[in-house]
Order: structure tokens, then C-alpha cells, then sequence
């Protein structure tokens, strides 16, 4: 099954659909808002794209909005805000530059809805129109703000207006989502 939404908002048109191998349920929200910390301050910020689906054992709910500032353990005694690694390895990109997104993938067990934290996550980008395929270089994180029950998958992007398939692989669990980054 798949669903598609489109919606015209906050100056552009966005849309998302998703599709999950043993999917049970699927959500999508456009346009929302989430804590993003860049320059040492934290701000709400729209998110662009909001989509949940399930696998056999996992939710997951992917997330795409602004970039964030990404800081090491040691660099939170003086930080304020900011989305802080606990694994791997950021992506060096210009933070003001256009076309950067923050793709993140929140990862829950399905019975009890705890975190997951320790299972291997993999993440694909697929553009649609010129079928180039970008493995994501996978960060755990999380919110400083929020904590550890933020913990989260991801990277900073870059990505050009278009639209991509997004699949997302926990413990050999799939789930595929198709977004649209608008003009």
C-alpha cells in the first residue's frame, strides 16, 4: 500500500508517501515543526517532511528539515544546543549552504516502543530523475536538549529540489519512503 500527500505550505509544495516491507500502519505529516540548534542556539524550524512506518519489529520515523550543528561529547560542557554524536561520523557541509537538509531516523521497538539504539541501521537516498544512489554516512545522536530518548540515525544531506526514495534497513528490516525536496 502506499500513500501520497501533497501540500502547498510555507512557500513550496511538499509531498511524501512510504511503503514498508510487513508494514502494518504508515503516517506522513508535512510541514511541522522541530527543535533545530544551529549557532549555538535553539530555534523551532519547520520540518519539511514527517513519515512514519513499521516493520515486522520496528516504527521508524524518518524526519527531514533544517541542518543541524552536530558536536561532539566534549564539546557539550559548552555547547546550549545542538544534536550530539555518539557514533560515526558527521558529513562536512556548509551549514548556510542551499540544498542541505538534516535526515534523521528515529528507530522504536514495535511491542514495547523503546528506543533502539543498538541494532545497525542503514540509509539509502535515490534520486528519482537521475537514479544516483547516496548511502547516508550513518550518526547516532541525539538532541542535547531532549536527551538520550531522542536517540537517532542519520546525517546531514545535500539534496536538490526532486524527488527520492528513501530505504531504510534496521537488523534486515526494510522500510522505503518516497519524499519530494521542493524548488
Amino acid at each position: 500500500m502506499v500513500i501520497a500527500i501533497m501540500v502547498a505550505a510555507a512557500g513550496g509544495l511538499y509531498s511524501a508517501s512510504a511503503t514498508s516491507n510487513s508494514q502494518m500502519s504508515m503516517t506522513t505529516t508535512i510541514v511541522s515543526s522541530v527543535t533545530s540548534s544551529m549557532g549555538g542556539m535553539s530555534t523551532v524550524a519547520p520540518v519539511l517532511i514527517q513519515q512514519n512506518a513499521t516493520t515486522a519489529d520496528y516504527k521508524l520515523q524518518l524526519i527531514v528539515g533544517p541542518p543541524a550543528q552536530m558536536l561532539t561529547t566534549s564539546q557539550t560542557a559548552t555547547a546550549t544546543a545542538g544534536e550530539v554524536m555518539v557514533g560515526g561520523e558527521m558529513v562536512s557541509m556548509t551549514m548556510g549552504m542551499a540544498g542541505v537538509y538534516h535526515l534523521e531516523v528515529h528507530v522504536y521497538n514495535l511491542m514495547s516502543g523503546a528506543v533502539v539504539t543498538d541494532k545497525n541501521v542503514t540509509i539509502q537516498i535515490v534520486n528519482n530523475a537521475t537514479h544516483q544512489a547516496t548511502n547516508v554516512p550513518i550518526v547516532v545522536m541525539y538532541d542535547m536538549m531532549v536527551g538520550l530518548s531522542d536517540t537517532h540515525f542519520g546525517n546531514n544531506v545535500n539534496l536538490a529540489p526532486g524527488n527520492y526514495t528513501v530505504t531504510v534497513n534496521v537488523a534486515g528490516e526494510t522500510a522505503t519512503f518516497n519524499i519530494t525536496i521542493p524548488t
